[in-house]
C-alpha cells in the first residue's frame, strides 16, 4: 500500500467516528419558520416602541418650547442678554457700557469714543 491511500485510509476513519459522536441533526422546517417569523415580529415590535418613546420625547420638548411666551421668548430687534464692561481706570464719569452678543466691542467703542480709529 502507498502513503496516499494509507492517509486516505486513515481520513476516512477519523471521519466515520467523528460522524458518530456527532448526533444527527433534527430541524422541523415549519418548526424553524414559526420560531423566526416570533423572533422578527419580537425585533419589529421593539423597534416600534423604541421609535414612540423618542417621538413622545420630541413631542413633550416641543410642547415646552411652546408653552414659553412671548415674553419669554426672544424676538428680533430686542436687546440679547447684557455683558457688562470691567470697570477701566481713567474713564471715571463715563456711563457704562452695555453690549449685546450681536455688538462689535470695537465698533462700539469706537461710536463711543473710546477707542481711536
Amino acid at each position: 500500500m502507498s502513503t496516499t491511500q494509507n492517509e486516505e485510509l486513515f481520513a476516512a476513519e477519523l471521519r466515520a467516528l467523528a460522524d458518530l459522536e456527532q448526533p444527527a441533526l433534527d430541524l422541523d422546517p415549519a418548526v424553524a419558520l414559526r420560531v423566526g417569523r416570533v423572533r422578527r415580529r419580537r425585533l419589529v415590535a421593539a423597534r416600534c416602541v423604541g421609535a414612540l418613546a423618542v417621538l413622545a420625547g420630541l413631542g413633550v420638548g416641543v410642547a415646552q418650547l411652546g408653552a414659553t411666551g412671548p415674553s419669554q421668548r426672544l424676538q428680533r430687534g430686542e436687546p440679547r442678554l447684557p455683558v457688562g464692561l470691567p470697570a477701566v481706570s481713567g474713564l471715571h464719569g463715563l456711563e457704562p457700557l452695555v453690549l449685546h452678543r450681536h455688538d462689535d466691542l470695537a465698533a462700539v467703542l469706537r461710536a463711543h469714543g473710546h477707542l481711536d480709529a
